[in-house]
């Protein structure tokens, strides 16, 4: 009950307000409700781990944080931006197509071979004797 509700019960039986609260005629408030405090449950925090290598995050690292260093979040992001603009994922390992050699990732995705040596030798096979489309 309001202050205003008190003040009109006053007015109705011929009092102000003052004189209504002396003559100890006003309501009682409502007996304020009881609150229990929830029991604490002990936190137990999951172990999170980078979205590149896997390492487990450190406990008290900010919860938005994904990668566990600036290199993983680079090689996140250049892996996402590939991703994006090719329609596909990006493949895990390319090898030299003349030699076998794997070709490093952070190389454009154009690049077939892992020198110029073995770009020039296998655009040049048909010229060598006994190998593929031999002259």
């Amino acid at each position: 009950m309001t202050i205003i509700d008190v003040a009109r019960q006053a007015r109705a039986r011929g009092m102000t307000y003052g004189q209504y609260m002396a003559a100890g005629m006003a309501p009682e408030p409502p007996p304020e409700p009881v609150i229990k405090p929830e029991p604490q449950k002990p936190e137990v925090i999951a172990p999170r781990y980078c979205g590149y290598c896997g390492k487990e995050l450190p406990p008290g690292a900010p919860a938005d944080k994904k990668y566990c260093s600036p290199e993983c979040l680079r090689e996140a992001m250049r892996i996402y931006e590939w991703e994006k603009r090719h329609g596909k994922s990006m493949p895990k390992e390319r090898v030299c197509q003349n030699c076998g050699k794997p070709i490093d990732n952070s190389v454009s995705y154009r690049v077939r071979y892992c020198s110029g040596m073995c770009r020039y030798t296998y655009n040049n096979k048909k010229l060598l004797p006994g190998k593929r489309g031999a002259v």
